[in-house]
C-alpha cells in the first residue's frame, strides 16, 4: 500500500484488493484428505494432517505455501502462542519451515493428528 492509499487517496491500483486465499492448498478439496468427520477448515490439527496428506499425494502445487491455519499446531507445540492472530511473520516462517522440512504424511495418525516434535 502506498502512503497515498494509506491516507485514503484513490490511486487506481487494484492489486491490493485481491482477496483470493494466499495458499494453493485452498484450491484443493482438503476434506478429501481427512480420516475423521472433523472439518479441516474448522480444526487446525485436522487442516495440518490434511495438508501433509495432500502434499504427499501431489494434490497441491510443489512449493505451495501452507495455510496459516495448518501452522497453528506447529506454533502451539513449539510452546508459542495458540492464537493465529498472534503469529508474527517470523513465527509463521519458522512454522512453515517445520512444515516443509520436517513433516510428511508419515507423521499423521489415523485420528488426523500430527506428531510434530516427537
Amino acid at each position: 500500500m502506498t502512503p497515498g492509499e494509506a491516507a485514503g487517496l484513490d490511486t487506481g491500483r487494484t492489486e491490493h484488493l485481491d482477496d483470493r486465499p494466499a495458499s494453493g492448498y485452498y484450491d484443493t478439496d482438503m476434506e478429501a484428505f481427512t480420516s475423521t468427520e472433523e472439518s479441516p477448515y474448522a480444526d487446525p490439527d485436522v487442516m495440518l494432517a490434511a495438508c501433509l496428506r495432500a502434499r504427499d499425494t501431489g494434490a497441491v502445487p510443489t512449493g505451495a505455501e501452507p495455510p496459516t491455519l495448518a501452522l497453528i499446531p506447529i506454533v502451539r507445540d513449539a510452546g508459542m502462542r495458540n492464537d493465529p492472530g498472534d503469529m508474527s511473520p517470523g513465527t509463521r516462517a519458522m512454522a512453515a519451515d517445520v512444515f516443509r522440512e520436517d513433516l510428511d504424511a508419515d507423521d499423521v495418525t489415523d485420528e488426523d493428528a500430527v506428531e510434530i516434535f516427537d
